[in-house]
């Protein structure tokens, strides 16, 4: 019968002796045992408690109306957070109560996440081969940045119009000239020295070498200008305001591309991992992104 109460501790409860106990003692003592029975009842079961979890040993009607007043407290924050919660939820395409701890965090995240100026295109987030699709512009914002660092280091010795010699058929005549046995490579080199240096920027000496380095840097250039002319299109429906800018912002196209991941990730988490839904979610989101720009700066 006692088994259920081997956890319980013990309560020094002795006289010294039986004999010392007389009948207004015990109606004393039946009284206190009755009180705390009465008490006990209003605790029990302990572990079930709502005031458990306070952990205070001393409770006091001061400390017990201090804690009232934060619960109250907490009580309307938490009737400010169901308000905006559902309004925020409303729009986002996520259910508007009855939210759970994973729930509010995911809304919290999606808030941080979403707000992006100026907006990519909305096909950023709605396209389904995601995989393929960063795959590609990893390589722009590689052809990109590659073309950018050899147009700073052509640009620190020759002028913009370099760009604009026939590149092609110099280097088809330094290859040739290059043939011939001196003089004649020498004479042949001299109308190919002349056209780089008339766009240098300052009076340079212009070996074998140095020209053919030159040539294959612009003419490097001009092909990675060529590739990103070509994915032009496609860029300009992902990216929206990102491209075409001059120069692009590499940093810029990078980091609507991570964006892109994190919202495609936050779909799927609020999803469960419904493909059909998560599509759902990016396409109402892409709409928000797009649509909702002073919404969202606003907060």
């Amino acid at each position: 019968m006692l088994i259920g109460l081997r956890d319980v501790p013990a309560v020094e409860m002795q006289w010294s002796s039986l004999e010392a106990v007389d009948a207004n003692k015990l109606d004393e003592l039946r009284e206190v045992v009755a009180r705390l029975a009465t008490a006990g009842q209003a605790v029990h079961p302990i572990e079930a408690h709502p005031w458990r979890a306070v952990r205070h040993p001393e409770w006091t009607p001061a400390w017990e109306q201090q804690v009232l007043n934060l619960v109250m407290r907490l009580h309307e924050q938490c009737e400010i957070l169901a308000k905006h919660a559902g309004e925020v939820s409303a729009r986002m395409g996520r259910p508007e109560s009855a939210w759970s701890w994973d729930d509010l965090q995911l809304l919290e995240e999606l808030c941080d996440s979403l707000p992006i100026f100026p907006p990519p295109g909305a096909e950023l987030l709605t396209c389904p081969d995601w995989s393929a699709v960063r795959e590609r512009i990893d390589q722009w914002i590689e052809i990109g940045r590659r073309r950018a660092e050899r147009r700073r280091q052509l640009l620190s010795s020759f002028k913009e119009s370099l760009f604009s010699l026939d590149l092609d058929s110099l280097r088809e005549q330094l290859q040739e000239v290059e043939s011939r046995i001196w003089p004649a490579s020498w004479w042949g080199r001299r109308p190919i020295s002349k056209a780089i240096r008339a766009v240098a920027l300052n009076a340079i000496s212009l070996t074998t070498t140095t020209i053919e380095e030159v040539l294959e840097s612009a003419i490097k250039v001009r092909q990675d200008e060529q590739a990103l002319a070509e994915i032009g299109e496609e860029a300009r429906r992902l990216l929206g305001a990102y491209w075409p800018k001059d120069p692009i912002d590499w940093a810029e196209v990078q980091k609507a591309r991570d964006w892109a991941e994190r919202l495609r990730s936050l779909a799927s988490r609020a999803a469960g991992g419904n493909l059909d839904e998560a599509e759902k979610l990016r396409a109402a989101w892409a709409r928000l992104v797009i649509e909702g720009q002073d919404l969202l700066r606003n907060g």
